[in-house]
């Protein structure tokens, strides 16, 4: 099984270089300005998870929260010695790090969903200039619903499935990553427990429902040729259809891998939606279990608050980054 598993990434990866050479140097070079938003969208959301702690913590316990060596530093800067005078400037900056975090993930996605676009344009203008460009008895023992499969909807394939994700995984691992280090920063045994909560209940729910997905992809693959080769045979011999009066047969070898098609296409929307309706679930278990475990250590509830603040505001965070 273990064997299995890494030949599937490595063949993965082969796949993945194979795509990346067959990209333009402009191309490569838009790969690389979204990497780099992807770096500032992470410390945009640092920027919002390091705000909330002082935030909370100057509105239900204002005395501990000059005890924050930064807050102290930029309280002294804007010559503010009580803490009451902090809750303006602390909500502001709460405030500019979520509206900057949000900012940079909305310029994220429409990068990437444009590198996207423009990349499978490149591809699928490619690949039919290779079909024109080959000898004319390949084209004679080629099945024309092949080709256009080929040219259109494979390529979407690659696109949507394959080159879109593996950009989206990229992101979500960045920020991960930097999520992950300041919940460590901050409280250390709890974002054990919470990344591996959700870590694990991703891993878990993976391997139930991976091979299910790879065989609805599969099928899709497979009908959809079936179903572009059933339009273009009815269409390609109208007359004889019209003549014959077999609008019915025609119609029945459409319809067959056409429900098949869009039968596996609606199994894989539903089990990619399960796992964020599973984990919000087991969410909502943590916070109640961490509120219990924190109210029975000294200092009570309202001393853990502020950490309790930015564990959920964490979690609201790593939810969609593990979907």
């Amino acid at each position: 099984v273990l064997a299995g598993k890494g030949e599937t990434w490595r063949e993965t990866g082969r796949l993945v270089l194979h795509l990346w050479r067959h990209l333009s140097l402009r191309r490569k070079r838009q790969f690389a300005v979204v990497t780099i938003l992807m770096i500032l969208s992470a410390f945009a959301e640092i920027l919002t998870l390091g705000a909330v702690i002082p935030f909370i913590t100057v509105l239900v316990n204002p005395e501990k929260v000059m005890q924050i060596g930064i807050v102290a530093d930029v309280a002294g800067l804007i010559g503010v010695s009580q803490p009451e005078d902090l809750v303006v400037p602390l909500a502001l900056l709460f405030i500019a790090g979520a509206v900057a975090s949000a900012g940079m993930r909305l310029v994220l996605v429409w990068a990437t969903m444009h590198l996207s676009v423009v990349t499978g344009a490149d591809l699928t203008a490619e690949a039919y200039a290779r079909t024109l460009h080959q000898p004319y008895a390949i084209h004679v023992r080629r099945n024309t619903s092949d080709v256009t499969s080929g040219v259109i909807h494979k390529v979407d394939s690659v696109v949507y499935g394959m080159l879109s994700p593996l950009q989206t995984a990229l992101g979500s691992l960045v920020t991960l990553v930097s999520v992950a280090a300041v919940l460590v920063v901050i409280e250390p045994g709890l974002a054990v427990i919470v990344i591996g909560a959700f870590g694990g209940g991703y891993l878990a729910i993976t391997r139930v429902f991976r091979g299910r997905l790879e065989r609805n992809s599969q099928q899709i693959a497979r009908e959809q040729t079936q179903v572009i080769k059933a339009i273009q045979e009815g269409i390609g011999g109208i007359r004889e259809v019209l003549i014959d009066g077999t609008q019915a047969v025609f119609l029945d070898q459409f319809r067959r891998p056409d429900r098949r098609m869009r039968k596996a296409m609606g199994s894989n929307s539903v089990i990619q939606q399960s796992p964020r309706f599973l984990m919000e679930g087991l969410a909502m278990v943590l916070i109640v279990v961490l509120v219990l475990t924190l109210n029975d250590r000294s200092g009570g509830i309202s001393e853990r608050l502020p950490m309790i603040g930015a564990l959920v505001l964490a979690g609201q965070r790593l939810l969609p980054i593990f979907q």
